[in-house]
């Protein structure tokens, strides 16, 4: 009842008075250069259904079906149209359409990870009619259909069908053209507030901390983006609601973990991926888009953002944390050696001309790589041992090392803040001794070369009964005993004696002992066998 009325003079299709709005609208924009009639039509009911299909029309559909309705359409016509399409699209089906080269999916049946690609999620009704389930209003046919229709002709799958009918040229300026310039303007107005009944929402929040290689993916988006500075989303610490560990924390995140997006609407979303993609979408008319232009790049920002988080992040608290477990790892020198590897992987997989990661547009990835590489730059050089110092070149390579340069060499302001805030915070780890118990770090084996260091290495010969990746198991030269074994583990870590364990030493250490059992068993039979540890010299400790 309160709606705004448009008054007499003004039009209802009126450009609104922001500048930013001021462009050609997006069917007319998409047209430039090219005059033909038929491409006139296409391009206004593509434009116009894109934005019915869009978050931001949505509310305009919703005044006209009522609001579960029409997000059935949209929601049900955006998906259902586009797995559709793409099916068609293998086919072959359209006129004219010259078919490309098949990829290939290599994989086996048994593979969960695999199915995810090889779901038969494509056998599903067609767009208009999935989008029909529960309704059966002839305004709501009609709308569904032209949606479906509308948003498969705008598509990447839809693409070849408009292009026999338009010419390539014409019907690729038409789809970009109304995909970027729709969206564009109809973001905006949603951010206006305009449309009948739409109520404007507030901010959204993201809790988040500066030292957090994780959180600063998606501060690194606000920056870029301006939300911070335009109000759409504020930046706040975890304390405001208690702390992490807070039940007001965790009714919002049960993980108890950052970064933490509280969004306009009050939904909760947690996990660093999640939240920038989140950000990227809802946010896409603001630049930069953070998504590459080609289905083939974009598969290459994913999957570095994807190994980055798999395999990279997982194993980073080597760097930081205290105690094992540090991924899948107990020893802390094997998950520094795996990470170091992951780093490699990522280099190269990035691309030779950059200046992205994936070439000349800032993409996930780059949000992605970018907060944990102030991570790796600032810790790894603590985990060199004597003799072997830091080596930029070896531990990232070239491509890599370009690539910080141009995010660090002021072409990404946004990149310049977040490295300025995390480096501000790892100053402090450093000033309150952080490593200084860490094991490889500050705490560091500098003890001499002993005679077990030489047998290990060969240069002095025993007589081996067994030995694996960890230990090594010989007579000793002296015995005591008619079986005299001695159980020695192959990297020493600080571990000269029992008093020196720490929690690092749990995985060794209970190594040993299995190793021990075993031997004994294989050396005596079902007779019994004793285990000493001596510890220092009055102990009849002699090595």
């Amino acid at each position: 009842a309160q709606a705004r009325q448009p008054p007499p003079h003004e039009h209802r299709c009126a450009r609104p008075p922001s500048r930013s709005l001021c462009r050609t609208p997006a069917p007319v924009a998409a047209m430039r250069g090219h005059r033909a009639g038929p491409l006139v039509l296409v391009a206004t009911v593509l434009g116009t259904a894109v934005w019915l299909c869009s978050d931001s029309g949505l509310p305009f559909v919703q005044t006209l079906l009522g609001h579960a309705a029409a997000t059935a359409v949209a929601r049900g016509a955006r998906r259902e149209a586009a797995t559709t399409a793409s099916t068609w699209a293998r086919q072959g089906r359209g006129r004219g359409v010259a078919m490309e080269a098949s990829a290939t999916l290599y994989d086996v049946p048994v593979s969960n990870n695999g199915a995810r690609a090889r779901s038969r999620s494509l056998c599903r009704t067609p767009a208009p009619v999935a989008a029909m389930r529960g309704h059966r209003a002839g305004p709501l046919v009609l709308v569904a259909t032209v949606l479906g229709t509308a948003v498969w002709l705008c598509s990447d799958s839809g693409l070849p069908f408009v292009q026999t009918l338009l010419g390539h040229a014409a019907a690729t300026a038409v789809a970009r053209g109304a995909r970027r310039e729709a969206a564009t303007t109809a973001s905006t107005w949603a951010r206006q507030g305009r449309g009948r009944g739409v109520a404007m929402e507030a901010s959204a929040t993201l809790y988040d901390v500066p030292v957090s290689n994780n959180g600063a993916r998606a501060r690194l988006i606000i920056y870029a983006k301006g939300l911070d500075a335009s109000g759409a989303v504020g930046v706040e610490p975890p304390s405001v609601l208690g702390g992490l560990g807070s039940p007001e924390f965790r009714a919002l995140n049960p993980q108890g973990k950052m970064p933490l997006l509280k969004t306009a609407s009050g939904m909760p979303i947690y996990e660093s991926d999640t939240i920038a993609r989140y950000l990227v979408d809802a946010h896409a008319d603001v630049a930069p888009s953070f998504t590459p232009t080609t289905p083939e790049l974009r598969a290459l920002d994913n999957l570095i953002a994807r190994v980055h988080d798999v395999y990279l992040v997982a194993l980073q608290a080597c760097l930081y944390k205290a105690t094992p477990p540090f991924g899948t790892f107990q020893s802390r020198w094997k998950a520094l050696g795996e990470l170091k590897r992951q780093v490699k992987v990522i280099a190269g997989l990035a691309s030779e001309e950059g200046p992205f990661l994936t070439g000349p547009e800032i993409g996930q990835s780059d949000v992605a790589v970018f907060p944990t590489m102030i991570f790796l730059r600032h810790m790894l050089p603590k985990f060199m041992q004597p003799g072997w110092e830091f080596n930029e070149l070896e531990a990232f390579g070239p491509k890599l090392l370009k690539w910080w340069g141009h995010m660090t060499g002021g072409a990404v302001p946004a990149a310049g803040r977040v490295l300025e805030e995390m480096q501000g915070a790892l100053a402090k780890w450093d000033d309150s001794g952080r490593w200084d118990a860490i094991l490889h770090a500050g705490r560091q084996d500098k003890a001499s070369r002993t005679i077990f260091d030489k047998i290990i290495s060969k240069e002095i010969p025993s007589e081996i009964v067994y030995e694996d990746d960890l230990c090594l198991v010989f007579k000793d030269i002296a015995p005591a005993a008619p079986v005299h074994l001695l159980v020695i583990p192959k990297r020493r870590e600080g571990l000269t004696q029992l008093r020196h364990a720490v929690a690092d030493h749990e995985y060794i250490l209970g190594h040993l002992m299995r190793v021990a059992g075993e031997q004994g068993k294989a050396a005596v039979g079902e007779g019994g066998f004793r285990i000493v540890v001596n510890d220092g010299a009055e102990a009849g400790q002699s090595v």
